[in-house]
């Protein structure tokens, strides 16, 4: 798809910055684009996929560029899951080293977080790579540090859009009695993130991934794409979900090795668990 230009920022210099947004494939010269920023050069080659559109049924990724004058000055990504567009992971927010200090990241970030909201998004999660990652500079744009990302300097970071703050995870992960069971795809890595944060004992860690102990930090959603290497013949993967306060289903629960569960014990650990912690 060619990108479609949705909005135009004045910089702190004067200068015009034309924002493009593009849904994968994207062109061969906005590959290269991404390819190059610091966060996706260092992932797997699953991740990369999304550049190309190989999973355009599972999840709904927006790749969005700052030009002046003619040349892609910044970058940013974000994406959801298909058939849930309420929460969303956010990454690739990078800015050519001498277009820095104009305030193109804010206005990407800007835009981005104002479409999101518009087609009906409530939270985005960000990984904080400090001390890389500016942290002021999302903080200035209302995110804040998530789950244990607060016990720690490192960790996840989320920004609220749509609901309160100081109650939003009771009323996001509310028990709903309308519970259905489906394979995990790749859509599913802002929920992921999400739940693997999510700041409450009755979950339990103990993943094969490196990610055990009070303070989790998932690094560029790295145990996401371990998690989805576990997808094969005979080692299925599923997802509990609910149906949520606007009708989408919201996942709550990740289960891996569950060829050695049946769905109906999926069904029983998850109730007998929100029941015990007065969740329903």
């Amino acid at each position: 798809m060619s990108e479609e230009v949705i909005a135009t920022r004045i910089l702190k210099d004067g200068e015009e910055l034309l924002i493009k947004i593009a849904t994968p494939p994207l062109s061969k010269i906005l590959v290269n684009v991404f390819l190059k920023t610091p966060e996706l050069s260092k992932t797997e080659h699953e991740s990369r996929m999304r550049l190309f559109g190989a999973f355009r049924n599972q999840s709904s990724d927006y790749f969005l560029v700052g030009e002046l004058n003619g040349e892609i000055a910044g970058t940013l990504w974000y994406c959801t899951a298909a058939n849930c567009r309420e929460t969303a992971y956010m990454g690739e927010v990078f800015t050519e080293e001498r277009q820095r200090r104009k305030g193109i990241a804010t206005k990407l970030l800007e835009v981005a977080v104002d479409i999101f909201r518009k087609g009906g998004g409530r939270s985005i999660y960000v990984t904080n790579l400090c001390p890389r990652a500016p942290h002021e500079f999302y903080r200035k744009l209302g995110f804040r540090a998530y789950g244990y990302g607060q016990q720690s300097y490192g960790g996840i970071i989320r920004l609220i859009v749509n609901g309160r703050t100081e109650d939003f995870d009771g009323d996001y992960y509310k028990y709903d009695s309308i519970t259905s069971i489906r394979n995990v795809n790749w859509g599913d890595l802002p929920h992921f993130i999400a739940l693997l944060n999510y700041p409450h004992e009755w979950i339990v860690r103990a993943y094969n991934f490196g990610l055990i102990g009070p303070a989790v930090f998932d690094e560029l959603g790295r145990s996401f794409m371990n998690f989805m290497k576990t997808v094969k013949p005979g080692n299925c993967c599923l997802v509990l979900e609910e149906r949520g306060w606007s009708e989408q289903h919201i996942p709550r629960l990740f289960c891996q090795e569950a060829s050695l569960m049946s769905r109906q014990s999926i069904f029983s650990f998850t109730r007998t668990t929100m029941e015990r912690h007065h969740i329903c």
